[in-house]
């Protein structure tokens, strides 16, 4: 107790016990703070400086999202390996196309959605820009996601006019058409948060969006953004938090180390340019000129050169020497680097070979569990964002519109086939197949789907191909219905197992 609390003490007693009281709880306050059982959660050395916020996850991503975006494409643009962690995460998550399969309550409504699938779908008439087909567009929209965080698809409906399978395009957009600055309640009870708008129930209700990029040069309009019902826009992004309603960009965590290492490699290629020029320092004991007789006997004040070429031969007079500059070398560059681009690797949920494009240090076994790994990461990717956000958004308004354009579509279902996974090892894998598919643990339909293939139209193919061995007169060795595995024919296989079964008969 100070002097202070005495004289308090002294004249309320009460009030002095109070004031002790609340310091002795103060005191306990500091012991569990300084004594807490996370290791990370104690107060000491170890963790001055370091600063945390409480926010929520809106509260953290739209207010660091236009630096976060800027400087990530900044470095996609000029750093290697940014550019090459986007587009191995675009590449193996989309591949060739997540595809759809349909299926209708009869056959004759499953082969109409499929064919105006591959009239609307497999085209660029899709595209509102023209350019690509419904598999160009994923592949677009996984590397915007993964550069700035996500992307906007909206739905453009078209006249019957203008000549198209369906009449409805789609646009993809930045996710700069947002307006983030719409935030904030609404009389209706509902609210905005970074330029989606939400009804009382929490329902993502419409889009508040820009009718120009905010980055366009030429601006030919306002800045007004516009209300766009969220029917109509489909917003991809991965969610890392409850309630996050936008995305930020894949290389976040890694952002600074890249930019560190992008400056560290200029500074050791500065170094190698000085190791690598042969300096010459002649230095001159007399401190003036000597005359001296070259090789051709002219006579010079100065008969030394500044520079040197192959094959001279160059005479020093008495008093001078030449001495050669010893740059320092460049040690531990191969380390550092291996170190820092796997913790990029990391950061992006990528193997370090594909991000590096180095694959000396890999064996098969190596190789194939680095490549298992990412195939979860690449099947939480297409089934927990790209499907459920975007490719079925796309199913829905393929749907309702071919239903408005005549097709009966009631009780159509859709679903998405992944991109086939090349085969590390195809003598094994087949044969795991081949019994999975024996023992009932799959479907062939099932199979093809995970290779990226319509099971219907690839058996139709199939079929109609063994019709036509058949037609020619044709056998090979693949042919189930006549080889077996080894080669033979399926009668002569039987007339053996024949043979071989009668004799017990007989007994």
């Amino acid at each position: 107790m100070n002097r202070l609390d005495k004289i308090i003490s002294w004249f309320s007693p009460e009030a002095g016990l109070r004031r002790t009281r609340a310091r002795m709880i103060q005191d306990v306050v500091r012991e569990n703070q300084a004594s807490r059982k996370y290791e990370g959660a104690s107060m000491g050395r170890r963790t001055e400086g370091w600063r945390t916020t409480g926010s929520s996850a809106n509260a953290e991503v739209i207010n660091s999202l236009d630096m976060l975006r800027a400087r990530h494409r900044a470095l996609v643009r000029d750093n290697p390996y940014a550019a090459s962690a986007v587009r191995v995460i675009a590449h193996n998550m989309i591949g060739g196309g997540l595809t759809p399969h349909f299926k209708g309550v009869s056959n004759q409504q499953t082969q109409r959605l499929e064919s105006l699938a591959v009239d609307h779908l497999d085209t660029t008439a899709i595209d509102a820009d023209g350019m690509h087909d419904l598999y160009g567009l994923q592949n677009l929209w996984a590397k915007t996601v993964a550069e700035s965080g996500s992307v906007l698809v909206r739905r453009r409906s078209r006249r019957s006019s203008d000549g198209l399978p369906l009449p409805f395009q789609l646009q993809t957009l930045e996710p700069d058409f947002l307006d983030r600055t719409r935030d904030g309640p609404l009389r209706n009870g509902g609210r905005i948060v970074g330029g989606k708008e939400y009804d009382p129930l929490g329902r993502l209700a419409a889009f508040w969006l820009y009718p120009e990029h905010p980055g366009e040069v030429l601006r030919l309009r306002g800045f007004t953004s516009s209300r766009v019902d969220a029917a109509n826009v489909a917003h991809i992004y991965r969610v890392d938090r409850p309630g996050q309603v936008d995305g930020v960009p894949w290389g976040a965590p890694v952002i600074i180390r890249l930019r560190d290492f992008d400056e560290y490699e200029d500074a050791q290629l500065m170094r190698q340019k000085i190791a690598a020029a042969f300096a010459v320092f002649v230095v001159d004991n007399e401190f003036a000129p000597q005359q001296m007789t070259g090789p051709d006997g002219v006579k010079s004040d100065n008969p030394l050169v500044d520079k040197i070429e192959p094959a001279m031969i160059e005479y020093i007079g008495q008093g001078r020497d030449v001495k050669f500059a010893a740059p320092p070398g460049v040690d531990g560059y191969s380390e550092y680097s291996s170190v820092n681009l796997h913790a990029v690797a990391a950061g992006y949920g990528i193997p370090f070979e594909a991000l590096a494009m180095n694959y000396s240090e890999v064996n098969f076994s190596s190789g194939r569990m680095g490549w298992l790994e990412f195939q979860r990461n690449l099947d939480a990717w297409r089934l927990q964002m790209m499907i459920p956000m975007g490719c079925q958004r796309v199913a829905a308004w393929f749907l309702e519109t071919a239903e408005i354009s005549g097709t009966r579509t009631a009780g159509a279902s859709v679903k998405w086939g992944v991109p086939r996974r090349e085969m590390i090892d195809p003598t094994k894998e087949v044969k795991a197949i081949k019994d999975k598919i024996r023992s009932g643990q799959t479907t062939i339909s099932g199979m093809l789907r995970a290779e990226g293939v319509d099971p219907r139209r690839h058996l139709e193919e199939y079929r109609d191909d063994m019709l036509l061995l058949d037609d020619l007169g044709l056998t090979l060795d693949s042919d189930p219905r006549k080889t077996t595995g080894n080669g033979s024919s399926v009668s002569t296989s039987q007339d053996t197992t024949n043979e071989t079964t009668d004799p017990q008969e007989d007994s």
